[in-house]
C-alpha cells in the first residue's frame, strides 16, 4: 500500500520537516521507512494518511535498529510476533 507520511522533529511546530509518499505494508512501517531514508533515529510526531483516507498519528517514535527488525521478522515467520520494544506507539487523536 502507498501512504502519505509526515515527520516532525520538534513539537510544537506548524509544519513537518519531512513529507513523502511511501510504499509499505502498514502505516507504522511507512513511518520507519521514511525515518530510515532520512537517517532519523527519533521524531517527536509522525502522521500517516492511508489510501482509504484514514489518519494515524504517533508521538515519540524511535526507529528500530536493524537487529530489532531482524528479530521482528523472525518472530513474524515463527508466528510469535509482538510489539517491538522501541516502537513507542502513542496514538494522539484519531483521523
Amino acid at each position: 500500500m502507498v501512504f502519505d507520511v509526515a515527520l516532525w522533529l520538534f513539537w510544537p511546530s506548524l509544519f513537518p520537516e519531512y513529507i513523502a509518499v511511501i510504499e509499505a505494508p502498514d502505516p507504522l512501517s511507512a513511518v520507519w521507512l521514511l525515518m530510515e531514508r532520512c537517517q532519523l533515529v527519533y521524531v517527536s510526531r509522525a502522521a500517516v494518511k492511508s489510501p482509504d483516507g484514514s489518519l494515524r498519528r504517533w508521538r515519540y517514535v524511535h526507529c528500530p535498529t536493524q537487529e530489532e527488525v531482524d528479530q521482528m521478522r523472525l518472530a513474524h515467520l515463527r508466528g510469535t510476533a509482538s510489539k517491538p520494544s522501541r516502537a513507542k506507539y502513542h496514538g494522539w487523536g484519531s483521523g
